[in-house]
């Protein structure tokens, strides 16, 4: 078994972000601006893409 390292740095990296996230969502200002977020009304996109995702993913005709 060898080491992907740009596996390892993906990883390392996207532990990075979510500490930096984190961090930001944790003080006051981080909070009010979180929770003053909302929710978007559900999109065509939003519809469609699962019904994508279950052609692809059941009939791929790229194997």
């Amino acid at each position: 078994m060898t080491l992907n390292i740009s596996a390892l740095f993906l990883a390392i990296g996207c532990s990075v972000v979510s500490l930096i996230i984190a961090g930001i969502g944790g003080d006051k200002a981080g909070r009010e601006r979180l929770s003053s977020l909302t929710h978007p009304d559900n999109s065509f996109m939003l519809k469609v893409m699962p019904v994508l995702g279950f052609v692809y993913y059941n009939y791929n005709l790229s194997e």
